[in-house]
């Protein structure tokens, strides 16, 4: 109880020493005063001491939180950026790895395929009769050098420029020449060498005359298939005969008149021979 009396009164000393600060003597003597007074019952002056000091203690305690979290957020963003860039050269890498072997991969098939058939078959039969112009575009296509020659004439004039031959046949290598031999035109029969018998000569209107020649033969490969006999003027042609026939009848007209004939070979004819005049007696 006395203790606080002494420190009233000390207060009400220094309050006192504080109204008296007019002089700069008066002043540092309060002042050497407080300090004396205040070293005794500091217990109650410190505190204000720690307030200040708290105030700079949480600003750089937030300062260095929010340092930290910069930190932290430039190394995972440092971290995502190195992670995303190896990843991208890493993907990028094998698309161009892996695109370049089914390049290679598939460039192999077309090689084995177009080495695979170093042969054809040819078969004969199945060119022999059909055109020769037909003939040789297929065996070109499948790689064949084609050359073409005439061979024995046709029988028929269809049958011209058709196929007779093809060699060589079977299996045969790809690029192999292989000759096609074809008909050529037909051979005309030639014309009988004289004009026909006419029996009569002289004979009166409306009688008949005779007419007859030798048999004929034809082109080698070709078959006699018949005759036929022609007349000018007015006088009765017969129609045409076999070719085991060899002598007809023509009616005589009233004007004199000539006589010729021919042979078929086929679809093939002759020439008409030279004429055999007949007169008609008056």
């Amino acid at each position: 109880a006395a203790a606080v009396p002494a420190v009233l009164g000390a207060a009400a000393g220094m309050t006192a020493a504080t109204m008296l600060m007019p002089q700069a003597g008066a002043n540092t003597a309060a002042t050497t005063v407080l300090a004396t007074g205040a070293a005794v019952p500091d217990g109650e002056e410190e505190p204000p001491a720690e307030r200040k000091r708290s105030p700079w203690t949480w600003p750089l305690i937030v300062l260095i939180i929010l340092l930290a979290l910069v930190l932290i957020g430039t190394l995972i963003a440092l971290a995502l950026n190195s992670g995303n860039r190896p990843a991208a050269s890493t993907s990028s890498g094998p698309p161009s790895t892996s695109s370049a072997p089914p390049t290679s991969s598939s460039a192999p098939p077309p090689e084995t395929t177009t080495a695979a058939p170093t042969t054809e078959q040819i078969d004969r039969a199945a060119y022999i009769g059909r055109s020769v112009d037909d003939v040789r575009a297929e065996l070109e296509a499948l790689g064949f050098p084609v050359t073409t020659q005439e061979g024995a004439p046709a029988t028929t004039p269809d049958q011209a420029n058709t196929v007779s031959d093809v060699n060589p046949s079977g299996p045969v290598e790809i690029g192999t020449t292989i000759t096609v031999t074809y008909l050529g035109a037909p051979e005309t029969p030639s014309a009988p060498a004289n004009a026909p018998t006419v029996n009569p000569a002289d004979v009166a209107s409306g009688g008949i005359v005779q007419v007859s020649w030798p048999a004929a033969s034809c082109p080698s490969g070709q078959q006699l298939s018949g005759y036929e006999v022609a007349v000018t003027n007015d006088a009765t042609a017969p129609s045409p005969v076999g070719a085991g026939t060899t002598s007809v009848n023509v009616q005589a007209g009233s004007q004199d008149f000539e006589v010729t004939y021919r042979y078929f070979c086929g679809q093939l004819d002759s020439p008409f021979s030279p004429a055999a005049p007949v007169t008609i007696q008056p």
